[in-house]
């Protein structure tokens, strides 16, 4: 979708929270005339050196103090005067918007369902029994509930697993990883002894071999069907195997996009969604693994595409009309340009990537997660944060005291 002069009456707003995410909302919407208000929960934030913003207004942070983002919200709308569209980035910002939908409809249009639909995307294991009732194929999964679970479970499984969290977010939030390997009996041991204190429901998954992983952004209408999709391989990711995506190609796959209208007409979901695949080379089965109720990371290749997910979104929420569902162009490629070239060197060290791959990957038509010319600030603030952490790294490997010589015995 091409960039609009045509400004907007109604204003969005969306949290500032650090991250590509958020960057990419702030500009397809912006982008699209669309004035922005961007909700600031920490002052340094990448994407609050974005010029695009139309205000900034500095807020509580969600995920440490959730009633008191919801007060915010409410009283900051009480003083705008009128509705504004109120877009989530993240499961914690979806799931307080669907729960508390009637508090927040005097002040925002919202463009999130019911709660108890939210919560089936977001809570693994309902999702999961989703899966099941609509036959739709997933990995294979177990539930460690009671004291000799673990046991049991680890004598079905074969290692390597998956140690996943119920609501990804609160893992996120105490452990600072999206998911846990588990490679031997010490890993468990170890994550077991983790989770005791930190009191988040996890389960058990299987590691669906081969590296075939398929992404499609959606956006559904108010009667859950798709307004438009944009489908993508992740072709690398950070942390590798199991992190997210950080080079990314579009590419239309018709079997597993069907899969994911299927399941959100199932629940009648509205809004942005994001389904994550990966083909399982034993069946050739295109195994369901989770789909988000937000925006996604790769949310700037989705509009690259011409499906810009959030301005339809927007429309349809105000009640614009969102034209044709566009098709969008194939071979378009997203590169997180911090993350992707940590990708390689575990990637190059199990021969599984060469300089060659690197530069085939990359062909065609390029957008990046944060540098863009239109917008070079928030590119120049991650590129110092990057070079101040590599500086950090090398100096503490430099000043690290070098290990004792074991006496030898030999003079």
């Amino acid at each position: 979708m091409k960039s609009s002069r045509t400004g907007h009456a109604v204003e969005a707003v969306l949290t500032s929270y650090d991250s590509t995410t958020n960057l990419g909302v702030l500009r397809n919407l912006a982008r699209m005339g669309v004035p922005v208000t961007l909700l600031v929960p920490h002052p340094r934030t990448m994407v609050g050196w974005s010029r695009y913003p139309a205000r900034k207004l500095a807020c509580p942070d969600l995920n440490q103090a959730p009633d008191e983002f919801l007060r915010f919200l409410q009283s900051s709308g009480a003083d705008r005067g009128h509705k504004a569209f109120l877009i989530p980035t993240g499961d914690a910002e979806a799931l307080l918007m669907s729960r508390h939908r009637d508090a927040l409809r005097d002040h925002y249009i919202l463009s999130v369902p019911p709660l108890d639909v939210t919560d089936t995307l977001v809570n693994k294991r309902k999702f999961y029994r989703l899966l099941e009732s609509l036959s739709v194929s997933y990995p294979v999964t177990h539930y460690p509930d009671g004291p000799t679970a673990r046991q049991t479970i680890a004598a079905k499984m074969t290692y390597p697993f998956l140690l996943k969290p119920t609501y990804s977010h609160l893992f996120r939030e105490a452990f600072r990883v999206k998911n846990r390997p588990i490679f031997g009996s010490g890993d468990w041991d170890a994550a077991a002894a983790g989770l005791v204190d930190a009191n988040v429901e996890v389960m058990v998954q299987e590691i669906v071999p081969g590296d075939q992983i398929y992404m499609c952004a959606l956006c559904m209408d108010g009667r859950s069907a798709p307004i438009a999709i944009c489908g993508y391989d992740k072709v690398r990711q950070y942390v590798p195997d199991f992190g997210n995506g950080s080079l990314c190609r579009s590419h239309w796959r018709a079997g597993p996009i069907a899969t994911a209208v299927e399941v959100l007409r199932a629940i009648g979901y509205r809004g942005i969604a994001e389904a994550e695949f990966k083909k399982d080379p034993r069946d050739g089965v295109y195994k369901l693994l989770e789909i988000n109720a937000r925006t996604t990371t790769q949310s700037a290749l989705a509009a690259a595409c011409g499906t810009n997910l959030e301005y339809l979104a927007y429309l349809d929420a105000i009640g614009a009309p969102t034209g044709e569902s566009p098709s969008p162009t194939e071979g378009v490629v997203w590169i997180d340009e911090f993350r992707d070239p940590r990708s390689w060197i575990p990637a190059w060290a199990a021969g599984r990537l060469g300089l060659g791959d690197v530069l085939r990957s990359m062909r065609g038509k390029r957008i990046y997660a944060i540098a863009a010319w239109d917008d070079p600030l928030p590119f120049v603030i991650a590129a110092f944060r990057q070079a101040s952490w590599l500086v950090k790294r090398v100096t503490r490997q430099l000043l690290r005291k070098p290990p004792a010589i074991p006496a030898t015995g030999f003079h």
